[in-house]
């Protein structure tokens, strides 16, 4: 994953965030992490956070994968 992020980070000029799963979440969150780091000051962009937010308040949603 880290290859991945290193990847994005030199190949692009900003961050489009489109509905994923947990891997999706990492991701933004790296890269959120990174700005405050100072690592980069690249844009972070999404059209549907809510949709995250959603996934990640229902736990049940986990259990349900899980089994």
């Amino acid at each position: 994953m880290q290859e991945r992020l290193t990847a994005m980070l030199h190949h692009t000029n900003v961050f489009i965030v489109l509905p994923g799963g947990f891997g999706t979440l990492e991701e933004i969150f790296t890269m959120a992490s990174w700005v405050q780091l100072h690592i980069h000051e690249k844009p972070i962009g999404s059209n549907q956070i809510t949709y995250f937010i959603q996934k990640m308040g229902r736990p049940s949603d986990l259990e349900e994968v899980s089994n």
